[in-house]
């Protein structure tokens, strides 16, 4: 998971230099990758292991009733926690404040959940009810590149 954010982050740091001549300094660039290779590492990828080991426990089975109850509480429970994560974590490692976490998480969350939603609940009942279990992490890292692009772009687009 974490290779996926820091390529991820690189690629939306490509897109704003692209769209806008956004310039950063190398140092920044970097301390921001990985920042967000960190979190991926460190945070997403263990949570994600033992949410999803969590969620086959008290939501056991393959039938579409339970594929749709196990990818409701993950658009509920996990996605606003790990968004909110994920912003803290990132900023914490780019040196912001813990103040400047609180009001990006105020800020963003609603609307970035509401995007979240609209591309993981697809994928997440197709990761649910086609992938086994000990393969959900690897799907989700590779849809992941994509959404983690998008997220950096949120992440990094206004300044609090």
């Amino acid at each position: 998971m974490g290779i996926t954010y820091g390529l991820a982050d690189m690629t939306a740091q490509l897109f704003a230099y692209l769209a806008h001549g956004e310039v950063v300094p190398l140092a920044m660039r970097c301390r921001r990758a990985i920042s967000l290779t960190g979190v991926g590492c460190l945070a997403v990828g263990p949570l994600l292991t033992v949410w999803f080991d969590f969620l086959e426990r008290i939501v056991p089975g393959r039938s579409k009733r339970a594929i749709l109850k196990r990818t409701v509480l993950d658009q509920a429970i996990e996605v606003p926690v790990m968004i909110s994560i994920i912003f803290s974590l990132s900023s914490l490692a780019e040196g912001h404040s813990p103040a400047y976490c609180l009001a990006k998480i105020q800020l963003k969350l609603l609307s970035t959940w509401k995007d979240c939603t609209a591309v993981w609940f697809p994928v997440q009942l197709v990761n649910q009810g086609l992938i086994p279990l000990r393969f959900r992490v690897i799907f989700q890292a590779v849809v992941s590149f994509f959404w983690d692009t998008y997220l950096s772009i949120v992440s990094h687009s206004v300044v609090v």
